[in-house]
């Protein structure tokens, strides 16, 4: 069976299973209890969002073996800029993940799951709504109908091995598509620009003796629901988590993809790396490092202005200038430190250096640093959140007022960011 049909049956399978449970739930008289709030600030867990292993259930008297439960998340922000600046490069591209918008209100994402566990079944559906959903539409998604399923995914548990089938978050990267789970209200250059938001296909997961938690998994490749070349792509990851102060995860993804998912063209090996290793060495502080490395055979190079580079070529038999073509490779390391002052208010430093040597990440071959303070209050199901950043390239490829017609940008960018959101 192909990836997209397994998709299909899942898909379809998830929305039988969480109708039958709500009429299920409907006709329970006893009342389900209610999931406990997440901890404020809580750090990235070790392995990864999947779902653990479910332990056969214990015989119990209730007719219902299952639990079906609602929550979500709303989220608005701004940003506000000094100067005649927009968040964006001269070539139109966003300078940002999510908050692209600067000098007014962005509702970011209406997020609503659904999370099914029915004994050793499993299962999740999460739909977004706003402007986040057009960033994290998967090739083969519409991606400007402010509407997204981010995931929608059944798992099976047998032993210590959890199989996993559908659409689900990718393996990589400290930060995730969901803000409350975040530090910082802006996203990283790594999220945005070294790792993929989603994958789809098959994932096994394996909790191991020793805190050891091991995945194995095929798909689609980055962000693609129904590749045009329907190309397998491999992924795998290995955490060791010995106590809630330390963790290590290391994830690695290879396969063909397409050099641009726009039509079809050229395709490559693409290749991506991730380590995170978190520690906690005093109560209050959380300490975090990620580094990332990717590589796409068969990429156009640019050089610093965005301009493909090019060489002489034959075409027809006749002399003619080619666009070059080649490997590219990209990488990065981002480091976090967050402070817990009280239950309620927290603070977070972000640091951290991103090269794109080809071009094919960011539209320049650049280096991208960026340092972030964040601070949080988190009052029951809402989080505040006030930030400073400032974006430094070693180009000046940042547009301002003076630039609309692809002349020479500017090296820096400071904002201040706004956020709020309430947890459900």
């Amino acid at each position: 069976m192909s990836i997209r049909h397994t998709l299909a049956t899942a898909f379809g399978a998830v929305a039988l299973a969480f109708c039958a449970c709500a009429q299920a739930a409907l006709a329970d008289p006893t009342p389900t209890p209610a999931p406990a709030a997440p901890a404020t600030m809580a750090p990235k867990p070790a392995a990864t969002t999947l779902p653990s292993a479910t332990p056969a259930p214990s015989p119990s008297p209730s007719p219902i073996p299952h639990l079906f439960q609602l929550s979500g998340e709303g989220d608005i922000g701004t940003n506000f800029l000094w100067s005649a600046q927009k968040l964006e490069f001269t070539n139109g591209g966003y300078s940002r993940v999510f908050d692209y918008l600067n000098n007014e209100i962005n509702f970011q994402n209406l997020q609503v799951a659904g999370t099914l566990t029915a004994g050793n079944l499993g299962g999740k559906a999460q739909l977004s709504f706003g402007n986040d959903a057009n960033i994290i539409a998967s090739f083969g998604q519409p991606n400007n109908a402010e509407f997204n399923i981010t995931q929608a995914w059944l798992s099976y548990a047998l032993g210590p091995v959890t199989i996993q089938a559908g659409k689900y978050g990718a393996l990589a990267g400290e930060e995730t598509i969901t803000s409350a789970t975040d530090y910082n209200y802006s996203r990283s250059i790594l999220f945005g620009y070294a790792i993929g938001f989603t994958t789809t296909g098959v994932r096994a997961t394996w909790t191991a003796p020793a805190h050891i938690t091991a995945i194995v998994g095929g798909n689609e490749g980055w962000d693609v629901v129904n590749s045009a070349n329907h190309a397998i792509s491999f992924e795998g990851e290995l955490a060791w988590n010995p106590s809630s102060a330390f963790s290590i995860t290391a994830d690695g993804t290879t396969g063909q993809q397409q050099i641009s998912y726009a039509s079809l063209g050229p395709e490559g090996n693409r290749t991506m790396y991730d380590i995170i290793v978190q520690g906690q060495p005093i109560a209050p502080l959380t300490l975090v490092l990620n580094y990332d490395y990717g590589s796409q055979k068969n990429a156009f190079p640019v050089d610093s202005t965005g301009t493909p580079l090019t060489t002489s070529c034959t075409i027809g038999g006749e002399p003619s200038i080619c666009n070059v073509q080649g490997n590219a490779n990209w990488n990065g390391f981002a480091a976090y430190a967050n402070w817990a002052f009280s239950p309620t208010w927290s603070g977070t430093l972000r640091g951290e250096e991103f090269s794109d040597g080809q071009g094919y990440r960011t539209g320049y071959a650049q280096t991208w640093t960026e340092g972030t303070g964040t601070i949080q209050y988190a009052p029951g199901p809402f989080i505040f959140r006030a930030e400073y950043r400032l974006d430094n390239l070693n180009h000046p490829n940042f547009l301002t007022a003076s630039s609309f017609g692809g002349s020479t940008g500017t090296s820096h960018l400071s904002t201040i960011g706004l956020e709020a959101i309430v947890k459900f």
